[in-house]
């Protein structure tokens, strides 16, 4: 099985945060995946409907350039569900959509199989009159009975007022449940300290491990 970690990046992207992904998810990378940083001029749902056209990886892993393992069993552990033809990614919510809350696996964080993009009929990142950047795969899915599994946040580092349900909710430098951190809005400033902190929190932590 041929599996690959993807990210998408602009050309107005600080390189430190480009580098600092690229130090993490190599880190916990499963043996035989692939990762790739793509620098792309396109916005991110065309960027990954052109890759998928590709078709070379039996599962697909996405990543914002801004979200991270945290530790050596999520990326398995995603990939593993996936390619048991379940949608895997983190719980959000596109709060500009009348949707009736609808709360969906993001593309900030997810991972899905080549088998099960066929079966939910391939659709398009794009958004939609129903949902924002890759929603549709989960409203397909749930129509389709296809398993969808969500990572539920569980830290905050900021809370921005974003409810998902029952009292979850998410924000600016959100940890989820299996190891996902997923920052948000990287482009500002304080949101890009936000983000490196917590990398070199994850790279200290992990290197004094191995020299213990």
């Amino acid at each position: 099985m041929k599996s690959t970690v993807l990210t998408f990046y602009m050309a107005n992207m600080p390189c430190d945060i480009v580098h600092m992904q690229n130090q993490i998810v190599r880190r916990f990378l499963p043996s035989g995946c692939d990762f790739h940083q793509i620098l792309t001029s396109e916005r991110h749902a065309p960027s990954i409907d052109r890759f998928l056209l590709g078709r070379h990886y039996d599962v697909v892993v996405l990543l914002d350039v801004d979200c991270i393992p945290l530790n050596e069993q999520v990326l398995p552990k995603m990939i593993e569900n996936a390619a048991n033809d379940r949608l895997v990614g983190i719980a959000v919510r596109a709060f500009k959509k009348r949707n009736n809350g609808h709360v969906y696996a993001g593309p900030q964080g997810m991972a899905f199989s080549e088998r099960l993009f066929d079966n939910a009929g391939n659709p398009s990142f794009s958004p939609t009159r129903r949902g924002d950047v890759g929603e549709e795969l989960t409203f397909r899915c749930e129509e389709l009975e296809i398993p969808v599994d969500l990572f539920w946040p569980v830290d905050v580092i900021s809370p921005m007022g974003w409810p998902l349900r029952d009292g979850i909710e998410y924000g600016l430098g959100t940890s989820y449940e299996g190891g996902l951190f997923h920052n948000g809005m990287i482009r500002r400033r304080r949101a890009r300290r936000v983000f490196v902190n917590k990398c070199t929190e994850v790279l200290t932590a992990e290197t004094f491990s191995q020299n213990a």
